[in-house]
């Protein structure tokens, strides 16, 4: 679908470098990959923000472009900087968003048209989703707009579902290389619509996950699914290394995640609530992150009588993670399928505690046995099994030589598969590969 002319392309660039409104000049002159993110920042995309700061340090000339402007308190420091070159688009109820369209659609025909051919291809396909596109059209005609004369040589959309959706428009307009990226919530619940248009037409498509892999694998062609790729989230692995630690009691269990159903923390509490009656153990567990779940937790710790042993500490920093990691004697998540369909891919906050050291208890969903082998990695068990999760934790916090086994191993599975630098680079390939 992108075929116009490359001169036309050029024509309607030269015109619109002509107009006074602002631009990007000043941060985009040496950028060639444009990111689209959903929102940004935002503490629950740590990750994302690991992997642009990596593909900078690589080398790569990126720019940033968001769909929402994040308020999460508190910013992670590494965001900062980014704030000030990151291209936002306004409320569409905003006069100056619908003021940049207008713009684009006059100096930028051809690359309208080609962007409204594939709209009417993706409404074709489905037509229920004509909000979802007319909204993603409007967007990227005013991300067109804004990076009017910036070399962008490819659009990566950072999730599959909109954010995707207007990656590929954009790039349409721009006439540029198209990919994405698919995780776990974005694909397992159906909110990315149109996956086998974007997997057609993208130069390639990266997930975190094994299960992620196969489930989108269906979508590409047969002959195109060499574009797909398992690239593993990664950590810096300096960082995120372990001091030597004190055990004390009572234990420190450690639970990080956003307090949604996924995360399984209502589970959580009723293993903990039974750890409380069976009386074997004396621990604290700390759970940190924010979310719609937090007035319903803390309901469930009073109903349970667990107030002296839970503790809500809501989001915190990287710094702070890192101290409750170096503090914590055991790491828990017990994730579980939602019935809409959202499930785990490999959750960044169980490679952060393997790469501590600390011993791991997780459920077994999604993609977490690709990281948590059971009793060689950490220790495993079902969905909600309540029983179970509390018989896990009791046993990964008094058998010093399964501790011993699993941290150690869990630190190696680590350092092979989720070094951020090393999976940056494999990145980088794929982006040079695109751009040419």
């Amino acid at each position: 679908m992108r075929e116009a002319s490359h001169e036309h392309r050029r024509r309607g660039l030269a015109s619109a470098r002509g107009a006074k409104d602002a631009s990007l000049r000043p941060h985009s002159r040496d950028r060639a990959v444009l990111y689209v993110f959903p929102t940004f920042p935002s503490i629950s995309e740590t990750f994302l923000l690991r992997e642009i700061n990596a593909l900078r340090r690589e080398g790569l000339s990126l720019c940033l472009a968001s769909l929402r402007r994040g308020v999460d308190t508190p910013l992670h420091p590494a965001a900062a900087p980014w704030l000030e070159e990151a291209l936002y688009r306004p409320a569409p109820v905003e006069a100056r968003f619908w003021t940049g369209v207008l713009a684009a659609v006059l100096l930028m025909p051809v690359g309208f048209a080609c962007a409204v051919r594939m709209a009417a291809c993706l409404l074709l396909h489905t037509p229920v989703r004509v909000r979802e596109v007319l909204l993603a059209l409007a967007s990227a005609t005013y991300f067109a707009w804004r990076l009017r004369g910036s070399p962008i040589k490819h659009v990566h959309a950072t999730w599959a579902n909109e954010v995707a959706t207007t990656a590929l428009l954009l790039a349409e307009l721009l006439d540029c290389g198209f990919s994405f990226a698919a995780h776990a919530g974005d694909i397992f619940t159906g909110s990315a619509g149109f996956l086998d248009i974007k997997a057609r037409e993208a130069e390639f498509a990266v997930v975190c996950s094994q299960v992620a892999y196969q489930w989108l694998r269906d979508h590409f062609p047969p002959r195109q699914r060499g574009r797909l790729h398992v690239v593993r989230h990664g950590l810096d692995l300096a960082l995120f290394s372990p001091k030597p630690r004190l055990r004390r009691q009572p234990y420190y269990i450690l639970s990080v995640g956003r307090l949604v159903p996924k995360k399984g923390f209502l589970h959580l509490l009723r293993a903990a609530a039974i750890l409380v009656n069976r009386d074997t153990i004396d621990f604290e567990l700390h759970i940190f992150g924010g979310g719609p779940q937090e007035r319903e937790l803390h309901q469930v710790i009073n109903g349970l009588q667990l107030s002296g042993f839970v503790f809500l500490h809501g989001p915190a920093t990287e710094e702070e993670l890192l101290a409750a990691y170096q503090e914590a004697d055991l790491f828990v998540l017990a994730s579980a399928q939602t019935p809409d369909g959202n499930n785990e891919g490999v959750p960044n906050v169980l490679v952060e505690a393997l790469a501590m050291q600390v011993p791991v208890v997780a459920s077994r969903t999604g993609g977490i046995p690709e990281l948590i082998q059971h009793e060689v990695t950490g220790l495993l068990v079902e969905p909600a099994d309540h029983s179970g999760l509390a018989s896990a934790i009791e046993r990964m916090l008094t058998d010093d030589e399964l501790r011993a086994a699993v941290t150690a191993a869990g630190r190696v599975k680590v350092e092979q598969e989720y070094d951020i630098n090393v999976n940056a680079r494999h990145l980088l390939e794929l982006f040079r590969a695109a751009a040419g």
